[in-house]
């Protein structure tokens, strides 16, 4: 009697150790976080970078990038291709020098260029391509939960989006054909992207 119930503990012992394995192996496996910064839409408010899905349409072609910040300006090319898996951009000069590139995959971001301040966070050029490309009404989610508007309207035959602090336009960007341009009122950038007619 005595081994049948030393049997039957040994069992549950053996149950009870199998099922917390199973438990512990589990709720150690996650889903990686994404590596991203926060961009800082204003001084105080920001918001996080949206997944690669949320994409209105698939780009990918070549556009001429033209920018310009406290008084400096440039022009490049730039190979664009967009999609539900990531943003990835290939920049390159007049004569078709490589200029840097830039890559976001939905966890993290990777960017190397000579044109740009080693200290420049690329997470705030792919807030910047989503507020032109992705869908608007996961924009106006993103927005919204950092109490900030984001808004899009017609006007002579152009989209225009603008994000918002309040009644301050913080962000506008005008997309026009095949030109997107975007004005950063409150930093004092701007840049805009052409796509070429092949």
């Amino acid at each position: 009697m005595k081994s049948f119930v030393r049997k039957q503990n040994l069992s549950a012992l053996i149950s009870s150790v199998l099922v917390a394995a199973v438990f512990f192996s589990c709720a150690s496996v996650k889903n990686p976080e994404p590596k991203l910064n926060p961009v800082y839409v204003t001084n105080t408010k920001k918001i996080n970078i949206l997944p690669p899905e949320y994409i209105a349409e698939s780009i990918d072609s070549v556009q001429q990038l033209t920018g310009s910040f406290g008084g400096d300006s440039f022009t490049l090319l730039a190979y664009v291709i967009a999609d539900e898996s990531g943003i990835s951009v290939s920049l390159f000069n007049d004569f078709g020098t490589d200029m840097g590139s830039m890559n976001y995959d939905g966890m993290s971001v990777t960017f190397d260029s000579s044109v740009f301040p080693a200290a420049f966070k690329p997470e705030y050029i792919i807030a910047d391509f989503q507020n032109a490309f992705y869908l608007p009404e996961k924009l106006a989610e993103n927005f919204a939960a950092s109490r900030l508007i984001f808004e899009v309207t017609e006007e002579n035959g152009a989209e225009i989006r603008r994000v918002k602090n309040g009644g301050k336009i913080i962000e506008e960007i005008t997309k026009e054909g095949k030109t997107v341009r975007i004005v950063n009122h409150l930093r004092g950038y701007s840049f805009g992207l052409t796509g070429s007619d092949e």
